[in-house]
């Protein structure tokens, strides 16, 4: 019985986001200062080793438990009809306003790309729509369904469903990520982590929500509350020992846009968050300050601090035009 179906080329579902405005490159695998390469994936995202086994571990017991228990089936299509249903048509208002904000603004912070930070609009905007289709996995289904269902989950987790409960926790803002592929793909490949970093990665991504929301409130001046679809996830980075997550992207209030960056701890399951409202001029002290812990966080991870000039001295890079990788020496 398939799995779920590999990415398509544009069409309804997935919109074609476009080329990327400015010839810009996505920056390939890189040495470590302490030694090792860093891995990227064909769109950028830093992986490690064991993340594309992951991600076929968790499709294979999708395909060999899920998909053969015809209740969870019942229970994906009755939600998957209902996302289609009231989820989807909205999902396809949002993509047309981001990606018209995305293309504006896709360089918008070079300025702070030397300090660490390319601001969440640089990554490639890849929406997914369908996202229904993945229902079958627990980590996106708790995403994106706010009715809970025990049956569902317990045959996913098995023992570890009673033994742990925060496993039977509900995700308290359902639906607020817009869907992405790169969103897909890192719930995908934490649905096959030990359950203690699945647990933990729940509570971070908790904590980044309410976390923004905080910082949001203070530079709007207004306290807010984000609805669906207004947190973009564009880039992720897998710590090299898979302790930790970076994600990158926008998020959205009342048409009015935020990059940011975040370290989620899957030690401890705490979050360090982010963000700015500057116009794209250099940063302010103050925000360089805030900047730099959190990139002290990552470093202390054993991740690397993506930006121009770091970590640095030659490096590849993909192409936009040619899908190569090109070698370049950055410091000539």
């Amino acid at each position: 019985m398939p799995g779920p179906r590999p990415t398509p080329g544009p069409g309804p579902n997935r919109p074609n986001p476009g080329p990327r405005p400015g010839g810009h490159r996505i920056p390939g695998n890189r040495p470590l200062p302490g030694g090792g390469v860093v891995h990227r994936d064909p769109n950028g995202n830093v992986i490690t080793r064991n993340h594309p086994g992951r991600i076929n571990t968790v499709n294979n017991r999708i395909n060999t438990v899920m998909r053969r228990d015809p209740r969870i089936g019942g229970v994906v299509n009755r939600h998957g009809g209902w996302y289609r249903t009231n989820r989807y048509p909205y999902s396809v208002t949002r993509h047309n306003w981001y990606y018209g904000h995305y293309n504006n603004w896709r360089v918008r912070y070079s300025p702070w790309w030397r300090h660490g930070f390319y601001g969440g609009y640089y990554w490639p905007y890849r929406p997914i729509l369908d996202i229904n289709i993945y229902f079958y996995n627990p980590m996106i289904y708790w995403f994106y369904v706010p009715v809970w269902d025990d049956y569902y989950y317990r045959v996913w987790y098995e023992r570890y469903y009673d033994q742990y409960p925060e496993l039977r926790t509900p995700f308290p803002y359902a639906g607020i990520f817009f869907p992405t592929e790169e969103f897909k793909d890192l719930n995908i490949s934490v649905s096959g982590m030990d359950i203690r970093s699945q647990i933990n990665y729940r509570h971070a991504i908790v904590s980044l929500h309410d976390q923004m929301r905080s910082q949001f409130s203070i530079i709007l001046g207004t306290q807010i509350a984000f609805g669906q679809n207004d947190i973009v996830v564009t880039h992720y980075q897998f710590m090299p020992n898979d302790n930790g997550i970076v994600v990158e992207g926008f998020a959205n209030y009342q048409q009015q846009s935020l990059p940011f960056k975040g370290y989620l701890d899957l030690n401890s399951g705490s979050t360090w968050v982010f963000t700015t409202a500057s116009d794209g001029s250099s940063p302010s002290p103050q925000e360089m300050d805030s900047l730099n812990q959190l990139n002290t966080r990552i470093e202390a991870a054993g991740g690397v601090v993506e930006g121009e000039a770091l970590n640095r001295n030659r490096m590849n890079f993909f192409d936009d035009n040619r899908n190569e990788i090109i070698d370049e020496n950055v410091n000539e």
